[in-house]
């Protein structure tokens, strides 16, 4: 559910729910936890409870714990990240998934960014970047 929600837009139970391949109870209870250890905040409008990251610094350490998780086997009853969030997704302030990745790695290849650190958090447009 944390990474559905990465891409910076809030979603209902029932959507964060569905999209994790979980009943909607199951994500309710999940869903009440993760709010309580300051992780997702909520916004009532209507009838709907909309849930999103309580900041870009959680999404940080989402992405920093998918770097060190190891890869587990697929389970085929369950849905992990849709194909769509693997493809193409933005994450606060920046494209991410494969697409993000590939966009990124040839922009270094031209010379048209530069990396600033070894944290791959930190880049420069050089002055060919500029131009192009």
């Amino acid at each position: 559910m944390l990474l559905l929600l990465m891409e910076g837009r809030s979603l209902t139970a029932k959507e964060l729910a569905y999209g994790a391949g979980v009943e909607p109870a199951t994500a309710s209870a999940h869903l009440r936890r993760l709010e309580a250890d300051a992780l997702i905040t909520s916004l009532s409008s209507g009838r709907y409870k909309y849930f999103g990251l309580r900041s870009p610094a959680v999404a940080e350490m989402i992405e920093s714990l998918l770097v060190v998780a190891p890869e587990k086997p697929a389970d085929p009853r369950r849905s992990v990240v849709p194909e769509n969030l693997r493809a193409a997704r933005l994450c606060y302030d920046h494209l991410a998934g494969q697409l993000g990745t590939e966009v990124s790695e040839k922009l270094l290849s031209r010379g048209w960014l530069t990396q600033l650190d070894e944290t791959h958090g930190a880049y420069d447009v050089t002055p060919e970047g500029e131009q192009a």
